[in-house]
């Protein structure tokens, strides 16, 4: 196989038959295989051969179970008995 189009040194042409850059001096493209974004020279891939992010999914929120409250038993007061008055 031949090397692409810009992949020696002193390639100027131009090459869009590869479809990977559009209006890319291919000599800026330099090593575009193994970096595929040469910083400082605007090469930007395809606009069709973006990836699609992938939507997170939420994670769904564990309801809190609410504690039932213990109702408290009232006291029943004891009745004093009245002392009978010996006459």
């Amino acid at each position: 196989m031949l090397p692409r189009p810009g992949s020696h040194i002193g390639a100027t042409r131009q090459y869009d038959d590869d479809k990977l850059f559009w209006g890319v001096g291919a000599r800026t493209v330099l090593g575009c295989i193994s970096n595929p974004r040469p910083l400082g020279h605007g090469a930007k891939p395809l606009p069709t051969e973006k990836k699609k992010k992938k939507k997170k999914k939420k994670k769904k929120k564990k309801k809190k179970k609410k504690k039932k409250k213990k109702k408290k038993k009232k006291k029943k007061k004891k009745k004093k008995k009245k002392k009978k008055k010996k006459d």
